[in-house]
C-alpha cells in the first residue's frame, strides 16, 4: 500500500471539500451533517425537573442542515422573535423553497403553542431571467421541490407543524383569509409590484402587535426598499430594525 499517496489522496479530498464549503458560504450557504437518524435534538441536554428547554445553537444545528440561504443567526432570530411574542394568531412564510428558514419558524410555532405555521410557496422559481436556475435541487423544471421539501421537514420531525400551500401568495391569502396573523416572514417576489401584493394581500390580516419581516432588504432590491420606506412613512409601525439583509418591524393597526 503506497501510504504517502493514500496521505497526500486525502488532504487533496479535504482541501478540496474546503474550498467547496468556503465557495458556498461565500454565495450565502453554510454546510453542516445531520444524522440520517434524527438523533440531533432541539433541547438542553441539562435535566430538569421542570422539564425540557430548548437549546437554540440546537435548534440552529437542525435548520441550517438544510439547503437555503439563512444564516445561522438569522435563523435564531426568527425563532426568538416568533417564539417570545406575546401576540396571538398564527405564523406565516411567504417563500419557502427547502424549508430552512420555515424550519426555525415552525419550531419555534410548536414549542410557544401559539397559532399554527403556514408556508406558502408554488415552487416554480422567482420571474427573474434566472429565476428558475436559482432553485433547482435535482430536477431543472423544479418538479422535486415539493417532495423535496416534505422530506425535510419529516426528516427533522416537523411534518405535523407545518401546512403547506403549494400556491401563488394571492391564492394562500384567499385560503387564510379568516386567520389572524401575529408574526409573517416575507421572502417572495422582491419586485415593487410583489412586494405591493404581498402587503396588499396579508397585513389585512395582521393583528395589532404582529411582527413583519422583509428578507433581502437591501439595494439589490431597489423597489423593495423604496416600497417599505414609503410604508414607514405611514407610521403604522411601533418599532423598526434590521440585521443582515433583513428588515422587521411591529405592525401598529
Amino acid at each position: 500500500m503506497d501510504v504517502l499517496g493514500e496521505i497526500f489522496r486525502w488532504k487533496r479530498m479535504s482541501f478540496v471539500k474546503r474550498i467547496g464549503k468556503n465557495m458556498l458560504r461565500e454565495i450565502g450557504y453554510d454546510v453542516h451533517r445531520i444524522e440520517k437518524n434524527n438523533k440531533v435534538s432541539a433541547y438542553s441536554p441539562i435535566e430538569l425537573k421542570y422539564g425540557p428547554v430548548v437549546d437554540l445553537d440546537y435548534v440552529a444545528i437542525i435548520g441550517i442542515s438544510l439547503p437555503g440561504m439563512t444564516t445561522k443567526q438569522s435563523g435564531q432570530n426568527l425563532f426568538s422573535l416568533s417564539y417570545f411574542q406575546q401576540e396571538k394568531g398564527d405564523v406565516v412564510e411567504i417563500g419557502t423553497w427547502q424549508g430552512r428558514s420555515a424550519s426555525f419558524l415552525a419550531r419555534a410555532t410548536y414549542e410557544s403553542g401559539n397559532g399554527e405555521f403556514f408556508a406558502i410557496d408554488h415552487f416554480q422559481g422567482s420571474s427573474s431571467k434566472n429565476g428558475k436556475k436559482n432553485f433547482v435541487v435535482n430536477e431543472e423544471d423544479l418538479s422535486d421541490l415539493v417532495n423535496v421539501f416534505n422530506g425535510n421537514m419529516a426528516r427533522i420531525g416537523l411534518s405535523d407543524s407545518v401546512t403547506l400551500l403549494n400556491m401563488t401568495s394571492k391564492q394562500a391569502a384567499e385560503k387564510l383569509s379568516d386567520r389572524e396573523i401575529r408574526f409573517i416572514f416575507i421572502d417572495g417576489d422582491h419586485s415593487r409590484e410583489g412586494v405591493e401584493k404581498d402587503i396588499e394581500l396579508f397585513f389585512p390580516m395582521l393583528v395589532d402587535g404582529a411582527i413583519v419581516m422583509f428578507d433581502d432588504f437591501s439595494m439589490r432590491h431597489r423597489g423593495l426598499v423604496e416600497v417599505l420606506d414609503n410604508f414607514l412613512m405611514q407610521n403604522k409601525h411601533s418599532r423598526v430594525m434590521t440585521f443582515g439583509n433583513t428588515l422587521v418591524l411591529k405592525y401598529k393597526l
